[in-house]
């Protein structure tokens, strides 16, 4: 069976998303990630909040193409972010079509992170949006474990995982842990590659933007697609900061097609 195949809004992250949009949708993707703002509020982003010109592009994107969203990435969870500042943020998701928006914990004080995220569920649900959790080794929700320990303690109904591969690997994640876990909550997982010893300092943080494609690395990522829940959309995550001299079409069709091959070897 041939997987939902999505791209991951990073692996070409230097487009406007609506350049995104139609890159996905000439290579092949059945939908696509997009960020519609900056990683903080007050910063350069893709202009989509509050821009009525750029959105409209956007939805016209949509429209043209008749793409899915996979998801959408927001503000991080940081201490001084005012939540009240998704809400917009939620309106443009459910506009676009998109279900999911990703969330990412920078906030050091569990209290006041299960605080902001509880909120954030709470104005995410009159729009049909569920907070997507991604834990990371760089941000204060590390791992699997404590990423369902954080959804737990929360209690929102309208709460869910994102699976990242580079995330599972450098997080020390086991085969056999990832296959006992509890996967009602995983909604979508991406794939990249990487060498198989851990980068060490800021080359953790490089390599979370430098990747390699599906089988050009030591990540036992058979062994991961094997325990994921069935019928879940795969997303192709592949920035290449050698890639950025080449068009967006090309690296979209490139990512698409590497994967496309890898999956239909190794995914069931």
């Amino acid at each position: 069976m041939t997987p939902h195949i999505a791209l991951g809004y990073l692996t070409i992250a230097d487009a406007s998303p609506a350049k995104l949009v139609y890159a996905a949708a000439g290579a092949g993707f059945d939908s696509t990630g997009l960020r519609i703002t900056g990683f903080h509020p007050g910063e350069t982003g893709p202009g989509i909040i509050g821009n009525a010109a750029n959105m409209n592009e956007l939805k016209k994107a949509v429209r043209e193409t008749g793409i899915g969203i996979a998801n959408i990435s927001t503000y991080r969870f940081a201490p001084e972010l005012d939540v009240e500042l998704l809400k917009p943020v939620f309106e443009a998701s459910a506009e676009l079509g998109a279900t999911y928006v990703l969330a990412t914990i920078f906030v050091p004080e569990p209290d006041m992170a299960q605080e902001k995220f509880v909120m954030a569920c709470e104005l995410a649900r009159p729009f049909g949006i569920e907070l997507m959790l991604e834990f990371m080794p760089a941000s204060v929700v590390q791992t699997l474990a404590a990423a369902e320990s954080f959804l737990s303690r929360a209690g929102q109904s309208n709460s869910c995982l994102m699976i990242d591969a580079l995330h599972v690997q450098r997080s020390g994640l086991s085969i056999e842990e990832l296959e006992k876990a509890d996967k009602t909550r995983f909604r979508s997982f991406q794939i990249c590659d990487g060498v198989a010893e851990r980068p060490r300092g800021h080359a953790l943080w490089n390599e979370m933007i430098d990747r390699l494609q599906p089988g050009e690395g030591a990540f036992p990522l058979p062994q991961m697609l094997q325990c994921l829940p069935k019928g879940i959309p795969i997303e192709v995550e592949v920035p290449r900061l050698l890639d950025r001299s080449h068009d967006f079409d090309s690296r979209a069709k490139r990512a698409y097609e590497i994967s496309d091959r890898y999956l239909k070897t190794h995914f069931r």
